[in-house]
């Protein structure tokens, strides 16, 4: 019986924690956020209208077992309609970034720097996400 907890916290370890926000505008529920999330991996999944506009979104961050970034990618519609698609990888010692499937740059990777792209957390304006 000394292993049980153990071996239960080990299974919920690797499980997937996965949450669901509400987007309210106004007080009002406008729209909604899902996060999905394990040691290695964070999925969202954003969507809200706030006067007939809001943005589509669904990204997906990798992390290596140091917590740092492997891969980033971001996928949707914006507020006012423009298609998103950005991804940021590190392969092959280089860190790239891709904007609308293009490259757009890479550069060798550098110990001590950070690699951040401009969105990774949900900004939602004019709005509020609770639980």
């Amino acid at each position: 019986m000394k292993l049980l907890p153990p071996l239960i916290a080990l299974l919920l370890a690797g499980a997937v924690q996965a949450q669901t926000y509400t987007v309210m505008c106004a007080k009002v529920s406008c729209g909604r956020l899902f996060v999905n999330e394990t040691a290695t991996r964070m999925e969202t999944d954003r969507r809200y209208r706030n006067n007939g506009r809001g943005p589509v979104q669904k990204e997906v961050l990798e992390f290596a077992p140091d917590g740092a970034w492997l891969s980033y990618r971001t996928e949707g519609v914006s507020t006012y309609g423009a298609r998103i698609a950005e991804s940021f990888e590190l392969k092959d010692d280089r860190a790239i970034r891709r904007i609308a499937l293009v490259i757009k740059g890479g550069q060798a990777l550098s110990p001590s720097a950070l690699y951040q792209t401009m969105g990774i957390l949900p900004f939602v304006p004019s709005a509020e996400i609770i639980k």
